[in-house]
């Protein structure tokens, strides 16, 4: 059986810069015994114009979600990715 452990860090700059997650692995990595491996698919979800902004700034913007509990193709911004596309 194998194990996997995903590590998150905890507030992004923005949504591209995931190299806060590697930093945090790796001094675990010594504990687990484990490797590394970085996938690109595990990532955040690009919210188009709200990327860098402020958690307040995002609530005060963002767009009336109108599919009610599924959500798949919501986009919160212009530009953003829905939770489909990611």
């Amino acid at each position: 059986m194998k194990n996997i452990i995903t590590i998150q860090h905890t507030q992004s700059v923005h949504h591209t810069n995931l190299q806060r997650a590697v930093q945090t692995a790796e001094p675990l990595l010594q504990h687990t015994k484990s490797k590394l491996i970085i996938r690109k698919e595990l990532r955040e979800i690009n919210e188009g114009e709200a990327t860098g902004k402020s958690r307040e700034w995002y609530n005060l913007n963002k767009a009336e979600n109108t599919y009610g509990t599924y959500y798949s193709d919501y986009r919160a911004f212009p530009g953003a990715e829905s939770y489909r596309d990611l």
